[in-house]
C-alpha cells in the first residue's frame, strides 16, 4: 500500500530512514542516557525574542472588557490544573491520586507505567490507551498558567508552570520514555512552551531558563524524529515541521527555521489539493493544520520574519476550504479521522466547532471566513477582540 501511494523513489527512502533509526537505537543502547536537568541544552535565562510579542493576550490589558469577562473561567481552569485534575478522552484524570501518584506516564486503567526505554527503540508492552499520556504531556495547561499570570501577576502561577514542566520531564532521561516518543507530540509541546513563555514574558522569576532549555531540548529531539519522506503523508508532518520552525524562531536558530519551512513547503505541495482540502481527507484535522500554520505565521510576523508567499497562499486555501464546510454555527461534519486535538487549548470549543480558528485565519489574511461571531476565547487571546 505504501509503495503504491508514495511511489518507488520515495519508498526507497525507507532504507536510509530505517538505517538512521537503527543507528540511533544502537547509540541509545551503548551510551549512558542523559538525566533531565533544567540546563541540559540551554542555560540562557533571557526571555526569547518571541516572548511578549506573539499572542495578543500577552500584551493586552486584563481590564479590557472581553478579557475581564474571561477571568473567572481562566482562573478556575488553572486552579484545577494546578491540582493535577484534567479531563482526557472524556475521563477525569487526577495526576496526584492513585494510580498516577504524581506521575504523568501511568495508564489510568491498568495502573502500569509506559515503557521507559529509548524513543528510538520498539515501544514494548502496551499498558493502555496511548492518548492518555500523550494528551497530558502536550502540556496545554501551561498556557492556562500563563493566562493566570496575566490576570494576577502572581509569581505563584509562573512557579506552578515550571514545577509541572520539570516534574513531567524528569520522569525519564532525555529521549527516553513515552513523553519523548512521536514528533507530533513534541511539536505541540513546543507550541505550549512558547505560549507559556509569551504570556509570562514579564514574570520576575527564573522561568525563562527552564523554558528555553525545554524548547532547545524539544527542538533537538524533534529534528531527530521528523516523519521520514518515505512515509505516507498526513497531518503529523505538517505539525512537526511547524513545531520545528516555531522553535527556530523562539531560539533564533535559522537552521531549525529553514529546515522546518523547507519540509513544510514540500509537504503542503504534496498534501494540499487545489480546493484546499488536505490529502488525509479528515475534515476535523483541517482545523488542526490551520491552527499550526496560523500560529506559525503570527510568530514569523512578531519577529519581523518574512512570511513566505507559499505559506500564506496555503493558509488562504485551507481557510477557505474549512469555511466552505461549516454550518451557520461554525460546526463541521465528522468526516474522516479525527479527535479533539488542539494546538493551543485557550478555550473549550468542541473539536467539531471551528469558528474560533476561522476568526484567527480571517484576521491574518484579511478575509471573512467565520460564519458566526466569536464566542470563545481562542481568537480573543490569539489575535484580539473583533472590531
Amino acid at each position: 500500500m505504501v509503495l503504491a501511494t508514495v511511489g518507488p523513489w520515495r519508498f526507497l527512502g525507507k532504507l536510509p530512514s530505517y538505517a538512521l533509526r537503527w543507528g540511533r537505537q544502537w547509540q541509545a543502547g551503548v551510551c549512558a542516557p542523559q538525566p533531565w536537568s533544567p540546563t541540559l541544552f540551554s542555560n540562557d535565562a533571557r526571555p526569547s525574542v518571541l516572548s511578549g510579542h506573539w499572542l495578543f493576550g500577552a500584551r493586552a490589558l486584563p481590564s479590557m472588557p472581553k478579557f475581564a469577562e474571561d477571568r473567572r473561567r481562566v482562573l478556575a481552569r488553572a486552579e484545577k490544573a494546578r491540582l493535577g485534575i484534567f479531563e482526557v478522552n472524556g475521563q477525569v484524570v487526577e495526576v496526584n491520586s492513585p494510580p498516577y501518584n504524581g506521575r504523568w506516564d501511568v495508564d489510568p486503567v491498568s495502573g502500569k507505567r509506559w515503557h521507559q526505554g529509548s524513543a528510538f527503540a520498539p515501544l514494548g508492552e502496551i499498558p493502555g490507551d496511548i492518548r492518555f499520556p500523550w494528551e497530558l504531556d502536550r502540556l496545554h495547561h501551561l498556557v492556562w498558567f500563563g493566562q493566570a499570570w496575566r490576570y494576577t501577576l502572581s509569581q505563584h502561577w509562573a512557579d506552578v508552570g515550571v514545577n509541572h514542566l520539570e516534574q513531567m520531564l524528569s520522569e525519564a532521561p532525555f529521549e527516553h520514555g513515552i513523553h519523548w516518543r512521536d514528533g507530533l507530540q513534541l511539536a505541540v509541546r513546543i507550541y505550549s512552551l512558547a505560549a507559556f513563555a509569551d504570556l509570562s514574558h514579564d514574570a520576575p522569576t527564573d522561568i525563562h531558563r527552564h523554558i528555553n532549555n525545554a524548547v532547545a531540548a524539544h527542538a533537538h529531539a524533534l529534528a531527530r524524529q521528523l516523519s521520514p519522506h518515505s512515509e505516507i503523508t498526513n497531518n503529523h508532518i505538517i505539525g512537526e515541521t511547524c513545531g520545528l520552525a516555531l522553535a527556530g524562531i523562539y531560539l533564533q536558530r535559522q537552521d531549525y527555521l529553514h529546515r522546518g519551512l523547507r519540509r513544510l513547503r514540500l509537504e503542503l505541495k504534496r498534501q494540499l489539493y487545489p480546493d484546499g482540502i488536505p490529502y488525509e481527507g479528515s475534515v476535523p484535522y483541517i482545523r488542526f493544520d490551520l491552527d499550526f500554520m496560523s500560529l506559525l505565521v503570527l510568530a514569523l510576523n512578531a519577529c519581523q520574519n518574512e512570511t513566505p508567499s507559499w505559506l500564506r497562499d496555503s493558509l488562504v486555501m485551507m481557510g477557505r476550504a474549512l469555511a466552505s464546510l461549516v454550518d451557520t454555527r461554525g460546526d463541521v461534519p465528522p468526516i474522516g479521522d479525527g479527535d479533539d486535538a488542539r494546538v493551543l487549548r485557550l478555550d473549550e470549543e468542541p473539536y467539531l466547532t471551528v469558528n474560533e480558528s476561522l476568526h484567527v485565519a480571517s484576521k491574518i489574511i484579511g478575509e471573512p471566513l467565520a460564519p458566526a461571531d466569536s464566542t470563545g476565547s481562542f481568537a480573543l487571546w490569539v489575535v484580539g477582540p473583533e472590531l
